[in-house]
């Protein structure tokens, strides 16, 4: 995350925060679901891309 602009973890944290209340007033809203698929998956595949490769 060292080329994120300042804020970006508090940023996704905040997302996960809406989506996990969302879902627990929601289960099955789609907005919560579009939300999940845009946000939390191809931060988490980065993210994980970025610790899982050598120097």
């Amino acid at each position: 995350l060292d080329d994120a602009p300042p804020g970006t973890q508090e940023y996704i944290m905040l997302r996960q925060d809406s989506i996990q209340s969302a879902e627990l007033k929601k289960k099955e809203s789609p907005f919560r679901a579009k939300c999940h698929e845009i946000f939390c998956c191809p931060l988490k595949q980065v993210h994980h891309k970025e610790n899982t490769e050598p120097e």
